[in-house]
């Protein structure tokens, strides 16, 4: 196994190699992807002097990312590792104290290696693990006193029956995904002290905490409460009833919201512990809605609406340490800002420049010191993420890592936001990305790059494949159809009962937006795009079959009840709809919006990806894509990987999804549109 010091050397050498002569700078190619490294998870410590971080890099010997923990120096930006030979590690937080270092990792020591929380002294000390929960820990923190952690785990596996029930393994099925081969089991929260000691369950059996992806627990500051995300007992894995609960710490009882708090997926309690931040979807509706942040008693109540001025959707926050205000974070238009929200006042853009700070469906990968400085993760379309120090909400982002400073420093294509006005009278936008070289006199193929969601956005942040796709002389085109959330409330929830007709004019208005500038070769446009980008590209090459000379779907929705019946949040996609799928009437409305109806159109040369064990798009989507072009006489190539995820989460079929992905584009615009393809 390649040790963490072999491939911080093995970097530093790529970095030597790439910019020690500027002038010679090259374009990216697949083996770059070794050199990027991933940084995330900021955690500030309690004296405000350090950051603790998650340094990833690809290992493809091993087929993983080597994780490592490494301690920033906010004011000299010096670094030093904090953990070896943990390639698991994860999520570190520090102790209210600033000596120990909590993180999660897998104990390599155990029979079942499963996540566990280890703490380490800062002092000095070797890491010991906390927990033994036999099916691994899913989220965890500490304890306002430091005496204890709080984690979300599952239940343990019950004994195995003796005689001859020990062969039956049936079991019921309730809201879970079509590839349980057993009943999921319960998770719940649990205490343990960490100088050793009994872990004892939290929670009562009103509720069933939610594990994996979607699992987070926040303990109120002042050690009053503790906040999670969880299902009625009596609905477990059913998202359309999940929501954010807050226990009492000294009463182990839940505090009564009502139904106030029913399909909320994120909250936090104030320093203080009097008042909740939550954000929820409009009209109480998670799923497509625009998220709005609201602040309300921390014992229940009615709330207020405090981001009325901030059309954008916010899907979590960070509350500031003197309690007044709290930072909210968004994909905004053609970037990822940050704002500060007072508690009664109008917000104030954080200025970071050309900066993207790096958010997703939470709170921002952003901690904040108990002087209100800011850590936080951050890139550019020409850079990827860095760690980034603001002194305060006023002040200047200063870079205090700069780890893919080489791969920066290859001939990179320029990215730049266009503009343009989509059906209905929507004011739109995308992300287009130039070949280096490139000339605006020329005659390029075009690429569209649609993203997933479809509750997200394309913005100038670093993307690996645009990139990639550049290098080869495409210009990629990354469009915002109705339904993404940078672009206001309005043209997010547009897309709600209009899954496929609305976003697909919107994109062909961005197409010829672009086409309008004068460089498109019209006999070269290819469209691509996972999970709903996979859903768009099917919907796109059945609806438009003319404009596209390729296309590649990666883990298609080709069919809305598919999604509905056997995915993992299953009856959640029924919010799009106006009824559920099996009356005449709906099954004619989820037919209309599913790209299958139109798949008899395609003539299009389309590449299918999916992971076998797909639970979010399960993969009998793409199955059904592939047989349909068949049928049809569509060239088509269909590649599965045997798998779990929505996307490869390993390095190795990472990069032979992008190889495939770029590969075919290239493959196909060098071939007659409709030439046969290679089985």
């Amino acid at each position: 196994m390649a040790h963490p010091t072999w491939l911080r050397l093995i970097s530093c050498l790529l970095l030597i190699f790439i910019v020690g002569e500027p002038a010679n700078a090259r374009e990216i190619t697949l083996d770059d992807l070794g050199a990027i490294i991933n940084v995330s998870n900021p955690s500030v410590s309690p004296d405000g002097q350090t950051v603790a971080i998650v340094v990833a890099q690809p290992d493809y010997e091993e087929n993983r990312f080597e994780n490592r923990l490494v301690l920033i120096d906010i004011g000299t930006a010096e670094a030093r590792d904090l953990t070896f030979e943990r390639p698991s590690v994860s999520r570190p937080r520090w102790s209210p104290a600033g000596e120990q270092l909590a993180f999660m990792a897998k104990d390599e020591a155990a029979e079942d290696p499963q996540p566990q929380v280890f703490v380490l002294p800062i002092g000095g000390g070797e890491a010991r693990p906390v927990t033994s929960a036999p099916r691994g820990v899913a989220a965890f923190e500490w304890s306002a006193s430091g005496e204890e952690v709080f984690y979300v785990a599952a239940n343990a596996p019950d004994e195995e029956p003796e005689g001859p029930e020990r062969h039956n393994k049936s079991f019921v099925v309730t809201h879970h995904d079509y590839l349980a081969s057993q009943r999921p089991p319960d998770s719940h929260l649990w205490r343990i002290p960490v100088a050793g000691g009994e872990a004892i369950r939290i929670n009562g059996d009103e509720v069933t905490a939610v594990g994996g992806q979607f699992s987070w627990l926040s303990v109120a500051p002042d050690g009053s409460a503790l906040v999670f995300h969880a299902f009625p007992s009596e609905g477990p894995g059913d998202f359309q009833q999940s929501g954010v609960y807050v226990v009492d710490l000294e009463t182990g009882k839940l505090r009564d919201f009502g139904d106030q708090l029913r399909t909320v997926w994120w909250g936090a309690i104030s320093p203080d512990g009097s008042k909740l931040a939550y954000s929820r979807g409009d009209k109480g509706t998670s799923l497509y809605r625009s998220h709005h942040l609201a602040v309300g008693d921390s014992m229940g109540g009615e709330a207020t609406r405090v981001t009325p001025e901030i059309d954008r959707s916010l899907r979590g926050a960070s509350w500031m340490p003197d309690g007044e205000g709290l930072l909210v974070a968004a994909r905004d238009a053609a970037r990822n800002s940050i704002w500060y929200q007072p508690l009664d006042g109008k917000p104030q853009k954080l200025d970071l420049g050309d900066l993207e700070a790096s958010t997703g469906y939470g709170p921002a990968d952003l901690d904040i010191s108990p002087d209100g400085g800011i850590a936080f993760i951050a890139s550019t379309s020409e850079h990827p993420a860095e760690l980034y120090w603001l002194d305060s909400i006023e002040g200047e982002p200063r870079k205090l890592t700069d780890y893919n400073a080489g791969v920066a420093a290859l001939d990179l294509g320029a990215s730049e936001e266009i503009r343009f006005e989509a059906a209905d009278g929507f004011q739109a936008n995308g992300i287009l990305t130039y070949p280096p070289d490139f000339d605006s006199s020329g005659q390029y193929p075009l690429v569209l790059k649609i993203h997933g969601g479809p509750m997200s956005g394309s913005t100038l942040r670093w993307d690996a494949l645009s990139q990639l796709l550049a290098a080869r002389g495409f210009v990629v085109f990354a469009p915002n159809y109705r339904g993404s959330d940078n672009l206001g409330a309005r043209y997010q929830e547009a897309i709600i009962h209009d899954a496929g007709a609305g976003p697909g004019r919107d994109v062909m208005a961005g197409v010829e937006a672009v086409k309008d500038l004068g460089f498109v070769d019209e006999t070269r446009i290819g469209v691509t795009g996972w999970s709903y980008g996979g859903y768009m590209t099917s919907w796109l090459i059945g609806n438009y079959p003319d404009v596209w000379r390729a296309a590649m779907a990666g883990a298609p929705v080709t069919d809305y009840v598919d999604q509905y019946a056997l995915a993992d949040l299953n009856n959640f996609f029924g919010n799009g709809f106006n009824k559920h799928p099996w009356s005449p009437e709906g099954q004619a409305e989820w037919r209309e919006q599913s790209p299958i109806a139109y798949s008899y159109r395609v003539t299009t040369p389309t590449l299918i990806l999916c992971n076998t064990g797909d639970l979010r798009v399960p993969i009998t989507e793409s199955y059904k894509l592939y047989h349909a072009l068949n049928d049809v006489g569509a060239p088509v190539r269909f590649v599965a990987y045997p798998i779990p995820g929505h996307f490869p989460g390993d390095p190795v079929h990472q990069r032979d999804v992008y190889d495939r992905w770029v590969g075919w584009m290239e493959e196909r615009f060098e071939l007659p549109r409709n030439a046969p393809v290679e089985q």
